[in-house]
């Protein structure tokens, strides 16, 4: 996996370059705590014994045994043990399908405003028989995954209907204009005063957007943003590491290299390894 976790007892039950979903099973003893806010994909996490509550900035949210809850990708949370507990996590990344399904249900659990969705009992069973067909590896058990989530998304389509829609953050055209200036331009090294002047904000309030609605501060959410789209250049090909560095804004190899280690724990080459 390889976005960094804590050191706690995990099993990782699929993992593979070109399926877009990771499961991994995590044991937690009572008044253990992980943090998977450095995990930066649409994480749903279905627990399978035990006590568990998810702690965003602003609420917290207790889960039981067969309880589902799907995260967005950028949001922080921190999971703690209330007692001995067990739970599966499942990232995905945005590449579960292409075009329509795409837009319509993975982009939302990327980009809205809103921290999170308890899955119903009937979409939590749905997140459960995904990752029973999981383990049974029969032939062709990854159509089986892939409908399962599928039918968990749709169920939050109608049971969060705000999850398909920027809300009022995203909805604010300074904070799009600010990201927009950020997404324009991730090969270049941006000050703070350059991307509040985007927004037409100042420096301050810039700060309090990005902390209101996505728990970050600007220039650790562009960093975030040019080490995503350097993770999608190293999926795609041998492009020289000097060029990724070019076109995403670090001054040297040298530079990215330790960048990239510290959010996800493995070096550039050997997370494009991954994908050879």
């Amino acid at each position: 996996m390889a976005d960094k976790l804590l050191d706690v007892d995990t099993t990782l039950l699929y993992d593979s370059a070109t399926f877009p979903v990771e499961f991994m099973r995590i044991s937690l003893s009572r008044r253990e705590v992980m943090n998977l806010s450095q995990v930066r994909k649409a994480r749903f996490i279905f627990v399978e014994d035990g006590d568990l509550t998810l702690s965003f900035p602003a609420t917290s949210v207790p889960t039981t045994k067969d309880a589902g809850v799907c995260v967005n990708a950028m949001r922080s949370v921190v999971v703690r043990a209330n007692a001995d507990s067990t739970f599966v996590l499942a990232t995905v990344d945005g590449r579960v399908a292409g075009g329509f399904i795409e837009e319509r249900f993975i982009q939302p659990l990327f980009s809205s405003s809103v921290d999170f969705a308890v899955l119903s009992p009937a979409s939590a069973s749905g997140l459960g028989e995904a990752i029973d067909a999981l383990e049974v590896g029969r032939t062709g058990f990854e159509a089986k995954v892939l409908s399962g989530l599928l039918d968990v998304l749709s169920s939050i389509v109608y049971e969060k209907e705000e999850m398909l829609h920027l809300a009022d953050g995203f909805q604010d055209s300074r904070l799009e204009r600010m990201l927009d200036f950020m997404k324009s331009n991730l090969g270049r090294r941006l000050t703070l005063e350059q991307v509040a002047s985007a927004g037409f904000v100042s420096l301050r309030e810039a700060s309090r957007l990005f902390e209101r609605h996505l728990s970050s501060s600007p220039m650790k959410f562009f960093l975030s943003m040019r080490l995503e789209k350097a993770k999608s250049l190293l999926e795609r090909g041998d492009l020289p590491m000097a060029d990724i560095c070019q076109q995403t804004g670090f001054e040297s190899v040298s530079h990215f290299s330790t960048s990239f280690r510290k959010a996800y724990s493995v070096t550039p080459s050997e997370y494009r390894s991954r994908f050879r």
